[in-house]
């Protein structure tokens, strides 16, 4: 029997075998990290590092060390870092050229670490650029949204000097119009029969009536009839032009008897544009909380969007056209179907250990693979961590439904218990907890974002420095009582404009307190405009009261000349 074995080929059998297993395990290490490195980098846009790959063949599977990937708005940091990933595979599907993670247990994440060497790639830094200044103007628009009211009143002399007066305009115009009324009948009078007209006809009458004989006393019979219709013309021009006096005196009484109604007007108007509004804090909740709740969502949908096209992408592919076979000239192409039908790549279950600040969380993801459809089953991850540093309890769960191509469905919900929260808001009014509970519900569907969020915290002070304001006085005043507070928010909008509505009871609270020292400081600017604006119609009335004097002098003029004409004696 040992006559067919050839002893010296059987041992160059095994020596040859062993130095290839040999080259395997010591050269494809590198190999693999290499490859793994230049396929990262082009998924992430950023440099992706791995230390070490070590290769398994009993049973097949690949250890790797040191991974880095880098965060393409942040070069100098690292996205996620790894310190090992262990990995089992299916031998079967790699023989078929596809790779099946049957387990994999993944070691140290952790997120937002520090890199020593930038990550960027060099014809990524003008788009990183633009995307940068695409968020720091959707953060400033963001805050515009929420102004802070003005608790100033207003200077009232300042507000004078760029107003427009309905009631001094008013007042001009009036000074104009009586000055052109007196000069017009001023001139009038000039044509009009005055006291020298009169004390002729008197001489005339007089002369008349020491006349003698019969053809005297016919004579002037008829010169008298003739100055007596001379002396009603003379009178009626001089009534019609006192009665047109009067209409015009009156018309001009009734426009000045208004100028008192419009500066009221005038107040209101200055109000509405310069008063003190209480809009501002009407949301207080989404003041304290919305831009950092807010940072914190778009900062996620950053990440998710840096995943979401890596499940599309086979999706993509699969809507590119297949290449035209070439035909074969002789023979039969017999194609053995696949059974079961395999995905490209996939790791149906892996165990995940992230480091957090708070402490480790343990987590799982199962099916993750860009080809749901082969699989029939969403891909999900699950991290849960207890009795962690300032957090009691955390679970959060994300399913990235691709099972049906044509209606993708992604799923975040999370909730942390017991939490023990930093301090809120801005140096002008920040608020403190001594814990909090948090749940956040949010799907997001074709681009579409609809969600709702819940935060209740306990324990609850706020810090609002004194800076002598009333109305920021009686806002404190206001949240002093306050040591519990429920927040509930809608999530909304899209992923490239994300939106998020927070309200609480708080909102009353403040609203009410800022909507009475509004309510104060709006009468105490009222009552300093109605001085002022009433002040200045007073004085132009006074000085129209005074032109007006003129017009009635002209009026006494004519009111002695019909006075002399009602005195001939004819």
């Amino acid at each position: 029997m040992t006559k067919w074995i050839r002893w010296p080929g059987l041992a160059a059998f095994i020596v040859i075998t062993a130095l290839l297993v040999a080259g395997f395990m010591f050269l494809s290490g590198p190999f693999i990290a290499k490859a793994i490195e230049v396929a990262g980098t082009g998924m992430v846009g950023a440099k992706v590092d791995v230390a070490g790959a070590r290769p398994g063949l009993f049973p097949l599977g690949l250890r790797l060390s040191g991974i880095e990937i880098t965060d393409p708005d942040a070069p100098m940091t690292n996205a996620v870092e790894i310190a090992n990933i262990s990995m089992r595979m299916d031998t079967k599907a790699l023989m078929l050229r596809k790779i099946d993670v049957t387990e994999m247990t993944v070691e140290g994440i952790r997120l937002g670490t520090p890199r020593r060497v930038s990550g960027a790639l060099p014809e990524k830094d003008k788009k990183d650029k633009g995307r940068k200044e695409t968020g720091e103007e959707s953060a400033s628009s963001l805050r515009e949204r929420i102004p802070m009211p003005s608790m100033e009143i207003p200077d009232v002399q300042i507000i004078l000097e760029r107003a427009s007066l309905g009631s001094l305009e008013e007042a001009e115009n009036l000074e104009k119009a009586l000055r052109q009324e007196y000069e017009r009948f001023d001139e009038r009078l000039k044509n009009l029969p005055d006291a020298d007209d009169f004390r002729a006809y008197r001489t005339r009458i007089e002369n008349l009536k020491r006349g003698s004989g019969l053809s005297g006393v016919l004579t002037g019979a008829r010169e008298l009839r003739e100055i007596k219709s001379s002396v009603d013309k003379d009178i009626l021009a001089l009534r019609n032009t006192r009665r047109e006096m009067e209409e015009s005196i009156a018309d001009l009484r009734r426009r000045m008897a208004s100028l008192g109604s419009m500066a009221s007007e005038d107040v209101n108007n200055l109000m509405e544009r310069y008063g003190i509004s209480d809009e501002g804090l009407s949301n207080i909740t989404g003041i304290l909380l919305g831009p950092e709740w807010e940072n914190r969502l778009r900062k996620g949908l950053g990440l998710y969007r840096r995943v979401e096209p890596l499940l599309d992408r086979v999706r993509e592919r699969e809507k590119k056209p297949e290449p035209e076979k070439v035909l074969r000239s002789e023979g039969v192409d017999i194609l053995f179907a696949e059974i079961p039908v395999r995905p490209d790549f996939l790791i149906r279950r892996a165990s995940l250990s992230l480091e957090v600040p708070v402490g480790n969380l343990k987590g799982t993801l199962r099916n993750a693979t860009a080809q749901q459809p082969l699989v029939g089953s969403p891909m999900e991850i699950r991290f849960k961590g207890d009795s962690l540093s300032d957090i009691e309890s955390f679970d959060l769960q994300l399913v990235f439904d691709r099972v049906n191509p044509k209606a993708p469905t992604d799923h975040l919900k999370a909730g942390v218990s017991g939490w023990h929260p930093e301090t809120m808001g801005s140096g002008d009014l920040a608020l403190n907890a001594e814990k909090g509970d948090f749940s956040v519900d949010l799907i997001s569907s074709r681009g579409a974002l609809k969600g709702k969020m819940a935060l209740d915290l306990t324990g609850v002070s706020f810090e609002m420095p004194d800076s002598g304001d009333r109305v920021r006085a009686a806002v404190a005043s206001g949240l002093r009582d306050i040591n519990r507070i429920t927040v509930q928010g809608d999530l909304g909008g899209t992923l490239e404009k994300p939106e998020i509505k927070l309200s609480s009871s708080l909102d009353a609270v403040v609203r009410g307190a800022v909507t009475r020292a509004a309510r104060e400081a709006t009468e105490t600017l009222r009552a300093r405009l109605h001085e002022e604006v009433h002040a200045m119609t007073d004085k132009k009335i006074r000085e129209l009261e005074n032109q007006l004097g003129g017009m009635a002098d002209l009026r006494a003029v004519l009111d002695e000349r019909l006075n002399l004409a009602g005195r001939l004696d004819i």
